[in-house]
């Protein structure tokens, strides 16, 4: 399955669309697996450390978010089973990115 360019958003188009609330579930052109955006923020400190900041993204530009490295917490999951594959991964918000409903 292969998803066209003329239905591909950004993260942050997509979360409008919901209404302006995460959770809802994501697939790149080419899925493999699907993800659920849970916040928009970014990952400071490391190890035991590591901890997530939250942040408004409707504060931010395209360009100011990349800058002040600011990103999408998503869990990632199998097509097939709904199986957790990665738990809190960072995704940089880009136009490669369609709505899913599991």
């Amino acid at each position: 399955m292969m998803i066209s360019e003329s239905e591909l958003y950004t993260v942050f188009d997509l979360y409008l669309q919901h209404g302006g609330r995460f959770g809802f579930a994501v697939v790149n052109a080419l899925p493999r697996s699907y993800a659920v955006v849970r916040d928009f923020g970014r990952f400071v400190g490391r190890g035991d450390e590591k901890r997530w900041l939250s942040f408004d993204p409707l504060q931010y530009t395209e360009y100011e978010a990349r800058r002040k490295n600011l990103g999408y917490r998503v869990d990632r999951f199998e097509f097939e089973t709904d199986l957790l594959i990665s738990k809190d991964l960072f995704l940089i918000d880009g136009k490669d990115w369609s709505l899913h409903r599991p």
